[in-house]
């Protein structure tokens, strides 16, 4: 936590890198109610079609809490105009885009010329976070080159949670007012990946590395 605090203080846009159930998406939804700046989360998954134009439809949406106005081909402007209201009333912003590697296709040097944009309206305020299994400038290394380059290629590498940093996060749950009894032994066998623990903690059998779900993993 205290790394992403610094990079949000100090409005540095970077990239958290992780293996697929590690947790990121988890801890970023954590994230995103700490006081630490007024945080957008913009989920990827909640896109209707992975393209340019719905993705800054849906970034508006989360800015506005208003669906985008009828001349859709001006939305990367109104995204803008509605950073600069929110940058009149806010000292820091962070906008999180989870899974924003799903959108790779749609990768140029223009769509990443225009993010990198939204942060000028208040350089000392905003910062943009995007979730990746790869560096970005590795997906798309022709769209992030020359003054793109180093915007992107700050990085951040999520590791799986220590036991402390689980029991923390599922006390935070409804559905896990009590810890079972062998919780300790659930972590251990989960290595700290919280997709596997949540199937490890629902899991009916006995044994349950027989668990077909678990053997998903």
């Amino acid at each position: 936590m205290a790394d992403f605090k610094e990079l949000i203080q100090n409005s540095q846009s970077f990239t958290v890198l992780s293996m697929p159930g590690v947790g990121v998406s988890y801890f970023l939804r954590y994230l995103v109610t700490r006081p630490i700046a007024h945080f957008f989360h913009v989920d990827l998954y909640s896109l209707s079609a992975l393209t340019k134009h719905e993705f800054f439809k849906l970034l508006y949406k989360e800015l506005t809490n208003k669906q985008p106005p009828k001349d859709e081909s001006q939305i990367l402007n109104f995204c803008r105009k509605a950073l600069e209201e929110i940058a009149k009333k806010e000292e820091k912003i962070a906008i999180v885009f989870s899974r924003f590697d799903q959108l790779k296709k749609e990768f140029t040097a223009e769509f990443f010329a225009n993010l990198q944009s939204l942060t000028s309206i208040a350089p000392t305020k905003t910062c943009l976070i995007f979730t990746s299994i790869k560096p970005l400038h590795e997906i798309a290394p022709e769209a992030i080159t020359g003054g793109n380059l180093p915007f992107y290629s700050k990085t951040l590498y999520f590791k799986p949670f220590s036991k402390k940093d689980i029991k923390a996060l599922l006390s935070l749950e409804a559905q896990y007012p009590n810890f079972p009894d062998n919780l300790d032994e659930l972590i251990d066998l989960s290595g700290g990946h919280i997709q596997l623990l949540h199937i490890l903690l629902n899991s009916q059998k006995e044994e349950l590395l027989l668990d077909q779900f678990v053997k998903m993993q």
